[in-house]
Parts: C-alpha cells; structure tokens; sequence
C-alpha cells in the first residue's frame, strides 16, 4: 500500500496529469490494484507510477510491524 508522503517540497515537484491523478486517488493509503481503474489504467501501469513516485518522494509505501514493506510478495522485477 502506498500513502502520500507528509515532507514533500511541492515547488520543486513536476508530474504528468496522470500522475497527478493518481497522487489524487492514493489520498491516505491506496494499492496500485485498486487506483488503476480509477485513473483508467492497468494495474501493471499504476505499479510502474507508483514506483516513480515513491522515488521521487512524492508517494511512499506503508511498512509492517517488521518494517518490510507491508503486502508485497516479493521482487516485482527481476
């Protein structure tokens, strides 16, 4: 699941009007899985932005108790 990040410098930021739009949909937590349809993408799609995202310091992924990212599997890319 990934969340807006709280320390983000928006002057410095610039995104596409989908990444906005999924920034949009994330609001206080969201997976990729469930904001694809919402900004009329693919799951593989809203995970690959989602990715951009965290590292750009605009989104970030909520951890688990074992500081894991929490629900992720596994590697997505090999």
């Amino acid at each position: 699941m990934v969340t807006r990040a709280h320390s983000v410098r928006w002057e410095k930021i610039q995104m596409t009007g989908v990444q906005w739009r999924l920034l949009v949909e994330v609001g206080n937590g969201a997976t990729p899985e469930e904001v694809a349809p919402r900004i009329g993408h693919g799951v593989t799609a809203a995970t690959i932005m989602c990715y951009g995202l965290v590292r750009s310091g605009v989104l970030q992924v909520e951890r688990g108790d074992a500081g894991q990212p929490a629900d992720l599997p596994g590697s997505v890319f090999c």
